[in-house]
C-alpha cells in the first residue's frame, strides 16, 4: 500500500486535489483499491505545499481511515511501514497512525509522539507498540527526537524477532522481547490520529503534517530503509532548457528518487496540446542528487515548450511544471 500526497487525493469533486483543498479521498497507488476517508465528520486534512514538498495538513481531530484493509495486515509474519510526518509541536502525545480507533493503549501497529516514555523515562520521545500493551513489546525512541522538521519514520518486523523503530533511515531502538506470533487484531489503518487522542470522532489528534504512507509485507534490510528513507520522495529541484545551435537541450536534477521508473518528455507548439517526444530511465532509488539530459533535435519554429511526466514503477505518474525555449537560430 502506498499514499502518496503527490497523486491520490482528490476534493469534495472527486477531483485531483489542489494545494488548499480538503481532501475527502486518499486512494492507494499500488492498484489495491483502498480508499480512506472520514464518513464520520468534516475533520478532513487539506492539500498543502511546505518548502517544495505536498503534505496533507491534519489539525487535531482531522482524520482518514481505512477498514478493508485489515485483510491484508492482519496474518502478515513480517512488515515495514514507513510514514512520513512533519509536526507543529514537540512535547506532545499527539499521535498520527493506528490499527484501531484510539484507547489510549499503544498496541498493535500504531505511532505516536510522547512527551514522557513510561517505560523508559525519555523525555520528547516517539512511542509504539505491537500485539498488547505491553512495556516489553513497545518502543520508545531515544531522547529529544521530536522535532518540527521533516522526518521518516519507520516500523520494521518479522516473525520471531524485536520490532525495530527507524529515524530518518537509522535505528532509535527496538522492542525488548521478540514476537512470534503473526499480526491479529488489526481493525483498519486510522491516519491522524494515535492511541493517545481521545474518541475517533473527538477534537484530539495529529497537529502537523503527513507526507508519504507506504506498506510493505515484508521485512526490508537495514540498507534499503536508509536508501529508502533518505528518497522520499522524488524531489525535482531543477528543470531548465537552453537552445544549441538549431537544437534545443533539456537539463533536469532530482535531490531523491523513490520509485522512480522512467521520466518521459512532453513537446508542444502551445503549452496546451503536448506530444511525446521521448523517455529516460530514473535511478529507481536515490538519496543523492542526479542531473538527466535530453536533446530535442527537432524543437519548433521560435519557442517549444516542455514539461516531465515521471512515472512510478506502479504505472503512476506526475507533471512538472512547463518551461519555454526560444531558438532564434531556429527562427523563421
Amino acid at each position: 500500500m502506498w499514499l502518496s500526497p503527490d497523486t491520490g487525493a482528490y476534493n469534495a469533486l472527486g477531483n485531483p486535489a489542489q494545494p488548499g483543498d480538503d481532501i475527502y479521498e486518499w486512494h492507494d497507488i499500488t492498484g489495491n483499491g483502498y480508499i480512506f476517508e472520514n464518513n464520520y465528520n468534516n475533520n478532513r486534512p487539506s492539500l498543502v505545499n511546505d518548502g517544495g514538498l505536498r503534505y496533507l495538513d491534519f489539525t487535531p481531530g482531522d482524520f482518514l481511515q481505512n477498514e478493508a484493509v485489515k485483510n491484508e495486515l492482519n496474518g502478515l509474519d513480517e512488515f515495514s511501514i514507513f510514514i512520513v510526518v512533519k509536526s507543529d509541536l514537540i512535547g506532545t502525545d499527539k499521535g498520527f497512525l493506528d490499527s484501531e480507533n484510539p484507547d489510549g493503549n499503544d498496541d498493535n501497529i500504531c505511532l505516536r509522539y510522547d512527551n514522557v516514555g513510561a517505560n523508559t523515562g525519555r523525555n520528547n520521545c516517539l512511542k509504539t507498540g505491537m500485539v498488547g500493551n505491553n512495556a516489553n513489546q513497545q518502543v520508545e525512541s531515544q531522547a529529544n527526537t521530536q522535532t518540527t522538521d521533516r522526518q521518516v519514520l519507520t516500523l520494521a518486523w518479522e516473525r520471531g524477532e524485536k520490532l525495530y523503530l527507524y529515524i530518518d533511515g537509522e535505528v532509535s531502538d527496538s522492542s525488548n522481547n521478540p514476537f512470534s506470533n503473526v499480526i491479529s487484531n488489526v481493525q483498519k489503518i486510522l491516519i491522524g490520529k494515535g492511541p493517545k487522542d481521545g474518541s475517533l470522532t473527538g477534537n484530539g489528534g495529529w497537529d502537523g503534517k503527513i507526507g508519504e504512507v507506504i506498506f510493505f509485507n515484508r521485512k526490508l534490510p537495514s540498507d534499503s530503509i536508509h536508501d529508502i528513507s533518505g528518497a522520499l520522495p522524488i524531489k525535482l529541484t531543477r528543470f531548465e532548457g537552453k537552445p544549441s545551435g538549431l537544437e534545443n537541450m533539456l537539463i533536469w536534477e532530482t535531490a531523491s528518487e523513490c520509485n522512480n521508473n522512467y521520466f518521459t518528455i512532453e513537446k508542444s507548439k502551445d503549452a496546451k496540446e503536448f506530444i511525446v517526444l521521448g523517455t529516460v530511465a530514473g535511478a529507481g532509488y536515490s538519496n543523492s542528487s542526479i542531473t538527466y539530459t535530453y536533446t530535442d533535435n527537432n524543437p519548433y519554429k521560435n519557442i517549444s515548450y516542455y514539461r516531465l511526466r515521471q512515472t512510478d514503477y506502479d504505472g503512476k505518474s506526475t507533471l512538472s511544471s512547463t518551461i519555454k525555449i526560444y531558438n532564434v537560430l531556429n527562427s523563421e
